[in-house]
């Protein structure tokens, strides 16, 4: 279909914040062929008097996990740990069908609210193909771009429990990126994602690069969520879980890591040289009462940063504007000077 929006306002988020005003924007099947008043003589097929209206570019929700879709609002007053123990068992163990449906149910709610892309830190304890099947055709039938950065994890989280081999993971992964061409998920694609460096082993964050590597992946991770994430590493590393991915050569510009709460100086000089990026998800950490994540400091030192809402269980939605401005006014409150204050246009690219 041939649609023009005219005399709009466009937001177009480029480096230098370029607001057109009184601007038409001609769409071709989904493509912005004409931007500025236009010359065109060929009629639309559809008018849009946009007068009153924003065009911008979509937002990007670089962190979430579908199966929470079906957990708004509950275990209102927990911290991670409890939390976890609260939300996951009934949502790792859902049927394919319901996988599917959590997928369209947040792609419906951020479609709605203006994001057009996003990235699931997918999980299901085991990990099975089918899972990931169907959360891929959950997005494929929503019409949005998405990330699917399987879960992996090969360290028990109770004594007893059983997880597939470090082989039988990376195979799955592996599948389904393979299988994407065949579910004709053309908007879809598939990362590694390791729960968090302190849940697996050497061995599996090794083939999870490995892996990655050999076929273009990204990978995606949780990194220093709260401060006995941070403790835990040093007491397993002697070291951060910066330095220890850094030991391992997982961090790379095809890396990104959700929370980053509890970083340190010394991990902000190596992830800006590596060029991975934190995910901030300020809503979720004040949820789940996590902490403020450094984002001025992560700024400043030269660290890419993105924004996520996280699952919809630990932040009651997935609204990627309520996202931005809590990031916005959260470091105000973080001991952060006025001076270096984050503003509204210095937070919606990220």
């Amino acid at each position: 279909m041939d649609l023009v929006f005219s005399n709009c306002t466009v937001l177009t988020n480029d480096r230098e914040n370029v607001v057109l005003t009184e601007c038409d924007v001609r769409v071709n099947d989904g493509v912005i062929t004409e931007l500025g008043r236009s010359n065109s003589r060929n009629q639309p097929q559809r008018l849009v008097d946009a007068r009153d209206l924003l065009i911008m570019p979509g937002l990007i929700n670089s962190h979430t996990h579908s199966p929470e879709n079906f957990s708004k609002g509950r275990a209102e007053s927990m911290t991670l740990g409890p939390w976890l123990d609260q939300i996951w068992p009934a949502l790792d163990v859902l049927e394919p069908r319901q996988i599917y449906i959590a997928a369209l149910l947040g792609a419906a709610e951020m479609l709605h609210t203006g994001t057009i892309s996003v990235v699931d830190h997918f999980r299901q304890t085991p990990m099975n193909l089918a899972a990931v099947h169907a959360v891929a055709e959950g997005y494929r039938d929503s019409g949005m771009r998405a990330v699917i950065a399987v879960m992996l994890r090969d360290i028990p989280q109770f004594k007893g429990q059983l997880l597939p081999s470090v082989t039988d993971q990376i195979g799955i992964v592996e599948q389904a990126h393979l299988n994407c061409d065949t579910l004709k998920c053309s908007k879809v694609r598939i990362a590694l994602g390791p729960s968090a460096p302190t849940r697996c082993t050497e061995k599996l964050l090794i083939s999870a690069r490995d892996l990655a590597l050999r076929h273009g992946l990204y990978l995606h991770t949780h990194i220093d969520e709260t401060t006995t994430d941070a403790a835990e590493a040093r007491k397993q590393y002697g070291k951060s879980s910066v330095q220890h991915l850094a030991n391992l050569d997982l961090l790379t510009p095809f890396l990104s890591l959700a929370h980053g709460v509890w970083l340190n100086s010394e991990d902000f000089e190596l992830l800006a040289a590596a060029g991975s990026t934190v995910v901030h998800n300020p809503v979720s950490n004040m949820r789940l009462g996590s902490g403020i994540a450094p984002l001025t400091a992560l700024l400043e030192h030269g660290v890419s940063v993105a924004l996520g809402s996280d699952g919809a269980a630990s932040n009651d939605g997935q609204d990627m504007f309520e996202a931005l401005k809590a990031a916005v006014l959260l470091q105000r409150v973080a001991g952060v000077e006025a001076k270096h204050w984050i503003t509204a246009k210095e937070a919606l690219p990220l």
